[in-house]
């Protein structure tokens, strides 16, 4: 598995504004099912830190 490498995409990720775009980025795809499940744990960590208010992340970009 990229631990690493999902990890750092994640942190990356929560940098970078949301948008209102649907669908799986081209590195997403490439997950297999344990890679997926330790993305999605990654991204609800970090979740919790925001409700937390121990995170900040930019407002998304809507429009």
């Amino acid at each position: 598995m990229r631990k690493a490498e999902i990890k750092e995409y994640v942190d990356e990720l929560v940098k970078t504004p949301g948008t209102d775009a649907t669908g799986l980025t081209e590195f997403e795809k490439t997950f297999s099912d344990e890679e997926w499940d330790y993305f999605m744990d990654l991204l609800l960590e970090k979740q919790k830190l925001v409700a937390a208010d121990k995170l900040t992340v930019p407002e998304p970009l809507v429009g």
